[in-house]
């Protein structure tokens, strides 16, 4: 992708599903990202590990993730402006 290109009609910005998640959601996840467990993160944000792996949950639904590791990656290519398709295009 090239910066300042316009996106052919029907193309998805890299952020679209990452604007989807609520703040919390993008919280629990930047916790995870730093290797903290859902206990932890439970502690650090006060609420119960429940909370938290419901939290972890639903980004990863919106993410269309498989699991919290391939949702913090999906996070983390958005904020690169990169989408995980394109990563794989010249393959």
């Amino acid at each position: 992708m090239v910066v300042g290109a316009s996106e052919p009609s029907g193309a998805r910005s890299p952020h679209a599903d990452v604007l989807k998640l609520t703040p919390r959601q993008r919280e629990v996840l930047e916790w995870s990202a730093q290797g903290k467990t859902s206990w932890e993160i439970s502690i650090i944000i006060q609420c119960t590990e429940a909370t938290v792996n419901y939290h972890l949950k639903t980004a990863c639904q919106k993410l269309q993730a498989r699991n919290k590791t391939h949702a913090v990656f999906k996070m983390m290519l958005s904020r690169c402006g990169v989408r995980l398709d394109d990563l794989f295009d010249n393959f």
